[in-house]
């Protein structure tokens, strides 16, 4: 095994040392993981270990929680490259972002280079930068959480309204603020149009309710003078006899 010629490696003075992590079944059965350490403490004139110092640690458990800190990433990983919306990862100390999902790429119509690296402020409107941050970032990067309704700039220049959920993490020991990314555009044409709407809706019932009303109004004017031509002709009809 692994361990059987590290240390037959140490014996004949091939190696000095040797530190490593390998699987041990037990007597009951139950496979553990085990941390060696072993040095040459004394070592004869022909080069040979005489003397050799070892330890063995149980590491199960840390084996147990690097196994699922690394499916917790992967997990995350396959998140952030299959979300349908925009993450992007941004330095909160610089504003420089460390990286980007695929459909962030999509949104901003630019590829990874041209966005990975560079600050944040560079995915918004010139016009919207304020502050040697950028805006909207300075107020992020001092909330655990937030959301935020700004604007993004296209490669093409076109400008898209977002709102990006806000939130801070520690990666690699590096405080990052993350962004969530929804573009809002069509909805807002769409509220906009729905609004639009509703209000040619309203004028024109109120233009139907006014027709209505002269319509009536004059149609009561016509009974009124239908009425008063029959009242004159029953008088006139009353002074002849």
């Amino acid at each position: 095994t692994m361990a059987t010629d590290a240390m037959n490696a140490i014996v004949n003075g091939r190696r000095p040392d040797w530190r490593g992590e390998y699987r041990w079944r037990t007597a009951s059965g139950d496979n553990i993981w085990i941390l060696t350490l072993a040095k040459a403490f004394e070592v004869s004139v022909t080069g040979e270990a005489t003397l050799i110092s070892g330890t063995n640690r149980n590491i199960t458990q840390r084996k147990a929680s690097e196994e699922a800190l690394r499916q917790s990433e992967e997990c995350y990983r396959l998140l952030f490259a299959e979300a349908t919306y925009g993450i992007a990862l941004a330095d909160a100390e610089t504003g420089l972002i460390v990286d980007c999902n695929p459909a962030m790429l999509t949104l901003l119509g630019q590829p990874r280079e041209a966005v990975v690296g560079r600050h944040q402020r560079h995915l918004h409107p010139p016009d919207t930068w304020t502050g040697e941050l950028g805006g909207k970032f300075g107020e992020a990067r001092t909330q655990s959480s937030g959301l935020i309704r700004t604007q993004m700039q296209t490669a093409s220049g076109e400008r898209r309204e977002v709102e990006i959920k806000t939130s801070e993490m520690h990666l690699g020991g590096r405080r990052l603020v993350q962004g969530l990314v929804t573009d809002i555009t069509d909805r807002l044409k769409a509220e906009q149009a729905l609004r639009d709407s509703n209000q040619q809706l309203a004028q024109a019932l109120q233009d139907l309710q006014v027709s209505q009303t002269q319509i009536i109004r004059q149609e009561r004017l016509s009974a009124l003078g239908q009425m008063a031509s029959g009242i004159a002709h029953d008088f006139n009809n009353q002074l002849t006899v």
